[in-house]
């Protein structure tokens, strides 16, 4: 299964100077080497026909031929540019991945990505005894901005309050929220899981709602989640991945790599993680978000109830 992954920018206006210096950089590495060449060939040219021309003096000659030489070594310094700068541009761009909106954009854009076969029907079950003992008094959500909103309208706070905060984790009547806006895989691993295995004992429902930031994460997502499995299992967790919900608006590009992303996960997850559809849900329900990407109060709220009945 491929997943085009295409104007991953959530930023409209950094996924158009994103294009544009991206077309930029092809100009220049396609056109820059050719025209160089053109250059360096007419300097060699200039150069054989003042060898061969016998009736200009000896001296006037040596400084001719010293001058075309000079600029054929800063024509070849040039051409090396075209030909180098670009792939360190790249390399460094790389280096940022997940780190800022402009390099996830500059990276992913219009890059397939296709589910790893070998994470296909994954069939390798690690036993969960507390599935019949679930103790819903007890219920962890992970997520992105989206999650955050859920929990704002259900706490009667601001969305800024809502981001999780480095040892303070929200909760409400034993429900912990550990969210933040504009999050992704990279830290879901350095610091939501971490945050939440601190509250997890048996029967604790394990909710997972994240991907909406970093789609082209499929493979990412589903080797952390399954290599982490058994640690929350061990540790007493029932756990759930959510899907990614749809968007409008600006955002309505998004919709088909949301639809690949989540059959992606429903096949690569282990078959014990349980998928809670809440796409599908929306679709038939209905739903409004605010600007696109964000759900208002009663399609949060929503979402919520019919997480809380999946468990």
């Amino acid at each position: 299964m491929i997943i085009k992954i295409v104007d991953t920018c959530m930023d409209y206006q950094i996924r158009m100077l994103v294009k544009g210096l991206k077309t930029i950089l092809n100009i220049i590495q396609v056109g820059g080497p050719v025209l160089t060449g053109i250059f360096l060939i007419a300097l060699l040219i200039k150069l054989n026909k003042v060898n061969n021309n016998k009736r200009i003096k000896a001296k006037r000659r040596n400084k001719q031929k010293k001058e075309i030489k000079e600029s054929i070594k800063k024509c070849l310094i040039v051409l090396l540019v075209f030909l180098i700068g670009p792939i360190i541009i790249n390399m460094f761009i790389k280096e940022l991945d997940d780190m800022f909106q402009f390099s996830i954009c500059w990276n992913y854009d219009g890059k397939e990505i296709e589910l790893d076969k070998e994470l296909m029907d994954n069939n390798d079950k690690v036993e969960n005894k507390n599935e019949f003992n679930i103790n819903k008094s007890r219920i962890i959500f992970l997520g992105d901005s989206r999650t955050v909103h859920m929990y704002s309208y259900l706490a009667h706070v601001d969305f800024k309050s809502g981001n999780y905060v480095e040892g303070e984790v929200h909760n409400i009547d034993n429900e912990y929220f550990i969210c933040k806006s504009g999050m992704g895989l990279s830290w879901m691993n350095k610091v939501g899981v971490s945050a939440a295995e601190e509250y997890i004992n048996d029967g604790t429902a394990f909710v997972i709602l994240m991907g909406v930031n970093d789609l082209y994460n499929l493979n990412e997502y589903i080797k952390y989640i399954n290599n982490k499995y058994k640690d929350w299992v061990d540790k007493g967790a029932i756990v759930y991945f959510v899907s990614v919900n749809p968007c409008s608006n600006e955002f309505d590009y998004l919709n088909d790599r949301i639809i690949s992303f989540n059959e992606g996960i429903k096949q690569g997850l282990n078959n014990n993680i349980k998928y809670i559809d809440s796409y599908s849900f929306l679709k038939e329900n209905g739903y409004k978000l605010n600007d696109g990407l964000h759900y208002d109060q009663e399609t949060s709220i929503k979402i919520y109830n019919f997480i809380k009945n999946e468990l």
